[in-house]
């Protein structure tokens, strides 16, 4: 189990470097090259067992040629370059001959910070390899998938030692750089969002329901709730599902007489495939659906929402639509319920049940958050705010006071208490959402909630400082201080 929950912390942080460095060459940033240098060398020795792995371009020298990691004992060295190419392997070997490194290492091997060639042409370079030197390109070029399949070899041991290492390199979701000593990094401020990668296509096509009909035909059916006649699409949808013994998913909305999914509705397997005109069918891009139309984003939008709340929905973590937010329901007989926060290997609670002193349920405290989506410059973020929720019955019934409930533990909890919570439901929402996909035949229709992302180094904020203008500011209301000055 250890072993586990350390391969998926180290997957992960793998993933997070990926997407960080993908990020960092479309605005231009180099100095990630740098930065990741110093995050994969301490991996890079557990991996290799080179104890003695040390950064060239500091021990030897800015801009160190042809190699920037190196280990003179065991002999071997490494180029950590952007996306290896077969001309960038030949131009290192060139310059590895050419300034007579071949005295102190017998091995090199390239780490490509993006994804390798499909193959690399032997023949041409081994005419660039000269006697002495062990380089087999087949062997020696990885990428960082290659890294991270290494590591999930390790024994437990070395594992914890390389996810050690990158828990702390990779903080919150976000790369920090490690050439910033800790004194000095500063605080680094952790965004409430996440990146979210949706399904590939979106499906639509016009509802085949006779609606009306469909509503009649619940008023006399004793097996399934009766309903209005103004009832939303959804849940007439849902209703013809359950009458037809199908699973009644939600994963779905619907905008003037037409059904949009992930699931691919051309498959007859598909339970939503029994409510459309099999001919109406289109399958269109995530991009070409919302482009350009403000008014399709936003349903975009709800559909993203409606595929994370099916997954959801299995897991005892429902949405209240009378407070707009998730809540964590209690397990079976009202108790009170933990779930595993497996990044930290601990369980934390996230339903409380209150009595009085007659032993008399009161009200349940749940864990609860609130969820928007947004769209930017083609990606795709999730924000998760945390909150409290109180039900007089363990459920969807609104406690009287809540709002004062509320207000309260606001004033009670400080910012690494808010800041935990984040934490904990980002890591239960993307556990939840990739279990479901497990066990669902057709994986690739729900999305995958990716790291938060963060924001630093900033300067540190003294708390004196703070908290010594949040006192001025109670005296004098009136009185327009910025917070942010000393």
């Amino acid at each position: 189990m250890k072993k586990s929950r350390l391969l998926q912390r180290a997957e992960s942080h793998i993933a997070t470097l990926q997407r960080r460095v993908t990020a960092a060459r479309s605005m231009r940033r180099g100095d990630i090259f740098e930065i990741a240098e110093d995050i994969v060398l301490p991996v890079l020795g557990v991996v290799y067992d080179l104890p003695n792995l040390e950064n060239l371009n500091y021990t030897e020298g800015a801009n160190f040629p042809s190699i920037d990691l190196g280990d003179k004992k065991e002999r071997e060295a490494f180029q950590i370059t952007s996306k290896v190419r077969t001309d960038k392997v030949e131009s290192t070997l060139d310059k590895f001959f050419d300034h007579g490194l071949n005295a102190h290492y017998d091995r090199i091997r390239f780490l490509g910070l993006y994804e390798k060639q499909n193959s690399y042409p032997k023949d041409r370079i081994s005419e660039h390899v000269k006697a002495g030197l062990d380089f087999d390109p087949d062997r020696d070029i990885e990428d960082l998938s290659d890294l991270a399949e290494r590591i999930s070899g390790l024994r437990t041991s070395d594992l914890s030692k390389v996810v050690h290492t990158l828990d702390d390199e990779i903080e919150g979701g976000y790369v920090v750089d490690p050439r910033i000593s800790s004194k000095d990094k500063g605080e680094f401020l952790l965004a409430n969002l996440v990146e979210v990668d949706p399904p590939p296509y979106v499906y639509t096509a016009k509802i085949s329901i006779d609606r009306g009909k469909l509503i009649e035909s619940t008023w006399d059916n004793d097996d399934v709730k009766g309903l209005d006649k103004d009832a939303s699409w959804k849940s007439v949808i849902r209703r013809s599902l359950m009458i037809d013994g199908k699973e009644p998913v939600s994963d779905f909305i619907t905008h003037s007489g037409e059904l949009a999914t992930f699931r691919d509705i051309r498959n007859a397997d598909q339970p939503l495939s029994d409510v459309v005109y099999p001919d109406s069918v289109r399958r269109t891009s995530t991009e070409e659906f919302h482009k350009e139309d403000p008014d399709r984003k936003r349903r975009f939008k709800f559909l993203l929402d409606s595929s994370i709340s099916e997954t959801l929905h299995h897991s005892g973590v429902r949405q209240h639509y009378d407070e707009n937010e998730y809540i964590f329901l209690p397990d079976d007989e009202n108790q009170k319920r933990e779930e595993d926060w497996t990044s930290i290997e601990k369980s934390r609670g996230v339903y409380f049940p209150r009595y009085n002193d007659e032993d008399e349920f009161i009200c349940g405290k749940h864990l609860a958050f609130e969820t928007r989506y947004y769209i930017l410059n083609g990606s795709y973020y999730l924000s998760i705010s945390p909150d409290w929720y109180w039900s007089y019955d363990g459920c969807f019934g609104v406690f009287s006071n809540i709002g004062d409930k509320r207000d309260f533990i606001k004033n009670e909890e400080k910012n690494n208490d808010v800041k935990n919570h984040f934490k904990f439901i980002k890591e239960y929402v993307q556990r939840k959402i990739e279990e479901y996909k497990r066990e669902e035949p057709i994986s690739y229709i729900y999305p995958s909630v990716n790291e938060g992302l963060g924001v630093g180094p900033t300067p540190n904020l003294k708390d004196e400082v703070w908290l010594q203008r949040i006192e001025e500011a109670k005296k004098d209301e009136d009185e327009k201080l910025d917070l942010f000055t000393q």
